[in-house]
C-alpha cells in the first residue's frame, strides 16, 4: 500500500513537473518553474489527504487514470505538451466571476471557487445550500482552502507583472487572469439574484450537462449549447448555429436597434426642443398681447373719462349759466326774461354711444381702412368694377396688356394700397360664394409663373376651398402642413386685419368678431398688398362677387 502511494506522488510530481516546465518555456516563466518546485512538497499532503477523503467512485476513476498515465505515458505527456496558455487561464479563473482566483478553495466535488464568491453564491442561493454552483452537489457547507493553486495563481500574478515590466507579450491582456480590482462582498453576485437560478449559465462557458463547451446557439430556444446537446434529440430540429456566428447576428441586431434608439433619441430631443421653443414663444406672444390690452383699454378708459369729464363740465355751465340769468332778474325785480328750465339734452344723450363711437374710431387703431382694387394686376377673366371695390369671374379679357404687375395663372388681383407700417383693417362681403381667398401678399410675389399661396412663396391668405360635391372647406394656407379651420357658423363677411411691424396677419368673422385665424411674426421686408381671389366657377356655382365693404361714419 505504501508503494502504491508512493507511485502515486512519484506520477504525480513527475507530471507537475513536466506541466510547469512545457507551460513555461518563456525565460521569463522561470521564476513560476521555481515556485511550482518548491510547492511540490506540499503536493504530497494535499494528495495524501485527498486520497483519505475520496469516495469510493472517484477512488476508482483515478485508479483508472493513474492506470492510463502509467501504461501509455508518451501519449499523456504529449497531451500535457499541448496544454496552452488559454487552458491554463481557464483553469486559473473562477467560474462564478470570470476573474483570478482570489483566496481558492476546493470543495468536496472537487470543484474551486474563490472563498468570497462561494459564499456569496450560498448567501443568495438560499434553498440550495452548500451545494456546488457548477455540478448541483451537496458540499456540507465544509471548504477547504487550496494553498496549492494560491501558490500558483500568485506566481502568474508575478509572471505577468515581469511580462508587462520586459515588454514581452505573454499572457493574453484581455483574458480572464487580468488583476481584479477589489470588491465588496456582493458586488460579484449582484447579477446572481436576478438569474434564472441555473448556476452553470452565470458566466459559464461549459455546458451542466455535458461539461462541453458552449460552442453552439440553439435560436430557438435562444440558448448556448454544446456539440453534444447540438446532436440530442432535444435539437436536433431546431436552427442550431455556431456560437460566434450568433453573436455576430445579436451584434448586428443590437446595432441597429441602438441606431434606431439614438434615432428616436435625437427626434424626441428635437420635439422637446421646438416644443420648448413654442413654449416660450406662447408666453412671450401673451405677455405682449397682455401689455397691448392693457394699453387699449387704458386708453379707452382714459378717452371715456376724458370724454365723461368734458360733458360734465358743459353741463355745469350751461346749469351755472341759467341760474345766473335767474338770479340777475330776480335782484332788479324785473320780469325775467324767457328762460326755459329744460336743460340742452339733446346735446348730451341723444346718440351719445354713435358720437363716442366716431370720436373712438378716429384714436384707435387700426383704423377701418379704405381699399380699393387695382385692375392692373387683375388676373385676365377677373372683371373689377369701375369703383374699384367689387370683382367676379367673368369671360376672359384678350384685350388686356400683359405688363409686369398682372397676374398670369391665377384668379388673383391685389389692392392699390401698399402697407408697410401701422395696423389696417378691411372687410370683404363673402356671401353665397362657395370659395373664395383673402389675405395680403408681399410685393415681389411671382405673378407669371405657379406658385403656393403660402408664407414661402410671399401670401399669407384664408381660404374656402369649394370640394365639388356640394361641400366647402375653410384653410390657413401654412407652410408646414394643412390648417383647416370650423367656424361655428358660415362668415358672410369677413375682416382682415395686417400689423405690420409686428408681422400679423389675422381674420375674423365680420359679424361677431369671432377670430378665424392668425399669422404671427412674419417679417415683412417690403410693402405688402391686400389680396382677393374670387376662385374659379365651379359646376355653376361661385359666381357671386368678392365685394369690399368700407363703413362710413356719419
Amino acid at each position: 500500500m505504501p508503494m502504491i502511494q508512493a507511485g502515486k506522488v512519484v506520477l504525480v510530481l513527475v507530471t507537475l513537473a513536466y506541466w510547469l516546465v512545457s507551460c513555461c518555456i518563456n525565460t521569463l516563466w522561470w521564476g513560476f518553474i521555481v515556485e511550482g518546485i518548491k510547492t511540490m512538497g506540499e503536493v504530497v499532503t494535499d494528495l495524501t489527504k485527498d486520497l483519505a477523503t475520496q469516495p469510493a467512485e472517484e477512488k476508482k476513476q483515478s485508479s483508472r487514470a493513474e492506470f492510463l498515465l502509467l501504461r501509455h505515458p508518451a501519449q499523456q505527456i504529449s497531451r500535457m505538451a499541448d496544454v496552452t496558455i488559454e487552458e491554463l487561464q481557464c483553469e486559473l479563473t473562477c467560474p462564478v466571476c470570470l476573474e483570478l482566483f482570489r483566496d481558492p478553495v476546493i470543495l468536496e466535488c472537487g470543484h474551486h471557487f474563490c472563498q468570497v464568491c462561494i459564499l456569496q453564491c450560498w448567501e443568495v442561493k438560499a434553498d440550495e445550500l452548500s451545494s456546488c454552483p457548477k455540478c448541483r452537489k451537496s458540499s456540507g457547507g465544509r471548504l477547504r482552502p487550496n494553498s496549492l493553486l494560491c501558490n500558483v495563481v500568485d506566481s502568474v500574478r508575478r509572471a505577468r507583472c515581469m511580462d508587462t515590466a520586459s515588454g514581452i507579450i505573454g499572457w493574453d491582456s484581455g483574458g480572464p487572469l487580468e488583476e481584479p480590482e477589489e470588491r465588496e462582498p456582493g458586488s460579484s453576485m449582484s447579477s446572481l439574484a436576478s438569474s434564472t437560478g441555473h448556476w452553470p449559465r452565470l458566466g459559464m462557458d461549459m455546458c451542466e450537462e455535458h461539461e462541453e463547451k458552449l460552442k453552439l446557439y440553439c435560436e430557438d430556444d435562444q440558448l448556448p449549447i454544446c456539440l453534444v446537446c447540438g446532436m440530442s434529440r432535444d435539437h436536433k430540429t431546431h436552427n442550431v448555429i455556431p456560437i460566434t456566428e450568433a453573436f455576430e447576428n445579436y451584434k448586428d441586431k443590437l446595432s441597429i436597434a441602438l441606431e434606431r434608439v439614438e434615432l428616436q433619441t435625437e427626434e424626441a430631443t428635437l420635439f422637446q426642443s421646438q416644443t420648448n421653443e413654442k413654449i416660450l414663444l406662447i408666453k412671450e406672444r401673451a405677455g405682449d398681447l397682455e401689455e397691448m390690452v392693457t394699453a387699449e383699454f387704458g386708453r379707452l378708459r382714459e378717452f371715456l373719462l376724458e370724454e365723461e369729464e368734458r360733458i360734465k363740465v358743459k353741463l355745469q355751465n350751461q346749469k351755472e349759466q341759467k341760474l345766473k340769468q335767474l338770479e340777475e332778474a330776480q335782484s332788479f325785480f324785473e320780469q325775467p326774461p324767457q328762460v326755459t328750465v329744460d336743460l340742452q339734452s339733446g346735446e348730451f344723450l341723444g346718440p351719445l354711444q354713435y358720437r363716442t363711437w366716431r370720436k373712438m374710431s378716429s384714436i384707435f387703431q387700426p383704423a377701418i381702412t379704405a381699399v380699393t382694387l387695382d385692375p392692373n394686376t387683375a388676373y385676365p377673366c377677373l372683371w373689377v368694377s369701375p369703383c374699384c371695390t367689387s370683382v367676379q369671374v367673368g369671360r376672359i379679357q384678350t384685350n388686356l396688356p400683359n405688363n409686369p404687375e398682372r397676374f398670369t395663372r391665377y384668379n388673383i388681383v391685389l389692392g392699390s394700397e401698399a402697407f408697410s407700417s401701422g395696423r389696417h383693417y378691411w372687410e370683404v362681403e363673402v356671401s353665397n360664394k362657395t370659395a373664395w381667398g383673402l389675405g395680403v401678399a408681399i410685393a415681389s410675389v411671382n405673378r407669371k409663373e405657379e406658385i403656393s399661396l403660402c408664407p414661402d412663396d410671399g401670401f399669407w391668405t384664408l381660404v374656402l376651398r369649394d370640394n365639388g360635391d356640394g361641400s366647402s372647406e375653410y384653410e390657413a394656407c401654412t407652410d408646414s402642413e394643412e390648417t383647416m379651420i370650423y367656424p361655428s357658423k358660415p362668415p358672410s363677411r369677413v375682416g382682415v386685419y395686417l400689423d405690420y411691424s409686428s408681422g400679423d396677419v389675422g381674420f375674423y368673422d365680420a359679424g361677431n368678431m369671432a377670430h378665424l385665424f392668425t399669422f404671427y411674426g412674419a417679417k415683412f421686408k417690403e410693402p405688402v398688398f391686400p389680396y382677393f381671389n374670387p376662385w374659379p366657377i365651379i359646376n355653376g356655382y361661385n359666381r357671386e362677387p368678392l365685394t369690399i365693404v368700407t363703413p362710413h361714419w356719419g
